[in-house]
């Protein structure tokens, strides 16, 4: 009788790029396996060292997907159109490829319209003039000191250098196109604090800015002049050289320019529908006094999720290594952040949470405020991939908030409503918690245990909640002993489906954050539409109809001074 074979267990994936087994994430283009790295590269400093960029930048597979075309990418006939022939055979057959083009198309070798020599448009330098591709040796022969001046004021970005010494210039560029300049801004900005002043333009009508040999030499005068000590540039065409509101008005796309209608200015990509780029998301939702829902923020963060979820994580790495003190603006960015990744359902961001709501004393509410009280339970649900253990040491860890210890609780009961935990998994938990998990002392925590229990029918946990009543564990105020028996006694799966609508995932961020104070006066929340107004004012409690809840520490005082309870009655 042959032996039985035991199955191989599953290797771990790994880099189709390099071969990395680490912090890996996929693609957005072709979903393959790459490395997490895109945090290694260092903007405009053209360096190799990043898979996630290699991929990102030098491969027609990600333009295809970044520029919405249809079909395979291989087959696509406006990526090869769109681009001289030479430069679609490198990016589509070069090492960042995943699948490289078969049989890739022949092209004449790109040669220089002065002197013939071979110019490789992937590696070498040239200039463009028109139609024309001139060396790097013939431009500088035709201009010299231009185009190597201004490259020249730039150190390299990628090398270490002491600490930047004042005045320093700026420069940057601006044109109709990503390939032509036509305007050139410099100023100076005399210490860290201030302002660019003085501000100087300059403009030409003819060919490219940066091939004008006199507007170099007056460039240069002027960082003379003002005895500049570092010259700080990007080092390509930063947008539309036409100022809104001067040369055309104010919110609309520039007449002139169509090439930079909704193009990011910074990478040159088209934009999705939305027009807002990942930092003018991330720079929306750090807004510190809001008066309005941030929604086309929110609409457009869906298709740059794969670019967001790294700058989220370190913003909850922020929020809670440092939780007391947050800035206005960077705690509005985690609470978005701890949406968001909920609603993406991100296990990464699981570890995070649990820190959060582990943290001593109100630390946890005033980094994330009353979203730990209102939605706590559904942020937590959604991230935990169905492992519980860390929210069990939440629940055990006396160190922590005892509001948070509840929602802990009450967490596992989402993962129930949601079927994604076995409800005789949790009802045995919630046994082992009555009986000898949680400390014989009265606390919100107990408070939470009863009521859960009641939310999701755990009968078998009913005697001993009847017991933590006995020795004063649970508060009546929540949730009294008669309530109680009547779940017992009453129709199975009525509680846990009214638990259930109120505990739904989050699918609209928007509508999910609708209830903030600081959206308030705002008419066109997401939340406050005619409709879901009636439907929120007519929800009611299903029977049995429970007391008036155990006001929270952070909930508002009901002696209506407007203050929240910890601040006011419940300071005594």
């Amino acid at each position: 009788m042959m032996p039985e074979r035991k199955a191989k267990p599953q290797s771990k994936p790994c880099c189709g790029l390099c071969g990395s087994r680490e912090k890996l994430t996929r693609t957005p283009c072709c979903g393959n396996w790459i490395c997490d790295d895109a945090d290694q590269y260092v903007a405009f400093s053209f360096a190799r060292n990043s898979c996630y960029t290699n991929h990102s930048k030098f491969t027609i597979c990600s333009g295809h997907h970044h520029e919405k075309h249809e079909g395979r990418w291989q087959d696509c006939s406006k990526c090869k159109e769109g681009q001289p022939l030479e430069m679609y055979v490198y990016l589509a057959t070069n090492e960042y490829n995943f699948e490289k083009l078969e049989n890739p198309p022949a092209f004449e070798p790109t040669q220089c319209n002065r002197c013939g020599v071979r110019v490789r448009l992937a590696y070498d330098g040239y200039t463009l003039k028109g139609d024309e591709i001139i060396c790097a040796s013939c431009s500088a022969s035709e201009m010299p000191g231009t185009r190597e001046f201004m490259e020249g004021l730039v150190d390299d970005q990628t090398s270490e250098r002491p600490a930047t010494e004042y005045p320093v210039g700026t420069l940057a560029y601006y044109g109709p196109t990503n390939r032509l300049a036509t305007k050139l801004v410099a100023s100076i900005i005399k210490r860290p604090d201030a302002g660019p002043d003085p501000l100087h333009r300059w403009i030409t009508q003819v060919g490219d800015i940066r091939d004008d040999k006199s507007i170099t030499q007056q460039v240069s005068a002027f960082y003379r002049r003002h005895r500049v000590k570092e010259i700080a540039s990007l080092h390509r065409i930063m947008g539309c050289p036409h100022e809104e509101g001067k040369d055309y008005p104010e919110g609309e796309e520039c007449p002139h320019c169509p090439f930079w209608k909704n193009r990011d200015r910074l990478t040159h990509d088209l934009l999705p529908e939305g027009g807002m780029s990942p930092a003018e998301i991330v720079t929306e939702l750090s807004e510190a006094s809001p008066k309005r829902q941030p929604i086309e923020a929110l609409t457009a963060a869906e298709t740059y999720r794969e670019e967001l979820v790294p700058v989220l994580l370190r913003a909850l790495e922020r929020g809670v290594e440092q939780p007391k003190g947050t800035p206005t603006g960077e705690a509005m960015l985690f609470s978005y952040a701890t949406y968001l990744l909920a609603k993406w359902r991100e296990p990464r961001a699981y570890p995070l949470f649990i820190r959060w709501l582990s943290l001593p004393g109100e630390e946890a509410y005033d980094l994330g405020g009353d979203a730990v009280s209102e939605d706590g339970p559904v942020l937590l649900a959604s991230v935990c991939g169905g492992d519980i253990e860390p929210i069990k040491e939440l629940i055990l860890n006396r160190q922590a908030n005892e509001y948070c210890r509840a929602k802990g609780i009450e967490a596992l009961c989402v993962l129930v409503a949601w079927k994604e935990l076995p409800h005789q998994t949790v009802s045995d938990y919630f046994l082992w918690l009555a009986r000898e998990g949680l400390e014989r002392e009265p606390s919100y925590a107990w408070d939470a245990l009863a009521n859960c229990s009641a939310d999701i029918e755990a009968i078998d946990v009913f005697p001993e909640i009847h017991r933590a009543y006995d020795e004063e564990l649970a508060s009546p105020s929540v949730m009294t002993l008669e309530e109680l028996d009547a779940v017992r006694d009453g129709p199975r799966g009525k509680m846990l489906s009214s638990f259930r609508e109120l505990h739904r995932p989050i699918h609209d961020v928007a509508k999910a954050t609708a209830w903030w104070q600081c959206f308030a006066n705002d008419q066109l929340r997401t939340f406050e539409t005619d409709a879901s107004k009636e439907k929120y004012k007519s929800m009611t409690t299903p029977e049995p109809i429970r007391a008036t809840p155990k006001v929270g520490r952070n909930e508002p005082c009901p002696c209506g001074s407007g203050k929240k309870y910890k601040k006011c009655c419940g300071a005594n």
